[in-house]
């Protein structure tokens, strides 16, 4: 089989490409970093704002704020109220809508555990995602250096990038399952079968590249 050499100009663009899109996930990385970092000081302030935040007597009083917003029934509809002002927008009413709900239906404990827990989660997720994209981030940086990407390292880091890819699913889908149970089915949450067509187009991918790799080593030998 022959070997179809990459032009001069060809492996320039690839390579300054590579490198930037290195710099972009490296960047990338330390945003998620910093997004850990804010999921964690949430947490430490959850319990707080839940145990001081109260729905009761048509009203919701958020924790450490002077503005309640007064609930009222408009037909079928239900309007909030703030400093004698309807609340206009969809989004604004779907947020007081489940505030309502979860505040009349669990107790304070039961709020603040299964807020941890989908925090926790979150945090799981990213922290994952950033080996995820230590490892993209070597491979392209590998690209650069290199004169042909189909190297059994590029390839390795591919396999560890799979692998991976099946925690950063399974996390959320198991926690998804876990709060349908807790929470008999009224989840809020749902679970984008997108990862599923993404972790079997990564597979695709491995395997192309792989023959990549073949190719490469039966033309040396």
């Amino acid at each position: 089989m022959i070997e179809v050499e990459m032009t001069s100009k060809d492996q320039k663009n690839l390579k300054w490409i590579s490198r930037l899109i290195a710099i972009l996930i490296k960047i990338g990385r330390i945003l998620l970093y910093i997004g850990i970092v804010g999921i964690i000081i949430a947490m430490s302030v959850t319990p707080t704002i839940i145990n001081h935040t109260t729905v009761k007597e048509n009203k919701i009083k958020f924790a450490y704020s002077d503005r309640s917003f007064i609930i009222k029934k408009d037909g079928n509809k239900t309007v909030y109220y703030s400093d004698g002002k309807k609340i206009g927008t969809e989004k604004d009413t779907i947020v007081y809508d489940n505030i309502n709900k979860y505040f009349d239906k669990y107790s304070k404990k039961q709020l603040i555990g299964y807020s941890e827990a989908i925090l926790a989660i979150s945090i799981a997720y990213m922290f994952i995602t950033t080996f995820i994209l230590k490892y993209v981030e070597n491979i392209f940086n590998n690209i650069y250096r290199e004169d042909n990407p189909y190297t059994s390292e590029n390839l390795s880091l591919f396999k560890n990038i799979i692998i991976y890819k099946v925690v950063a699913i399974l996390i959320p889908f198991i926690g998804m399952i876990a709060f349908d149970i807790a929470l008999k089915g009224d989840n809020p949450f749902k679970y984008s079968s997108f990862s599923l067509l993404e972790f079997l187009m990564m597979i695709a991918c491995y395997y192309i590249f792989k023959y990549g790799c073949t190719l490469k080593s039966n033309n040396k030998n």
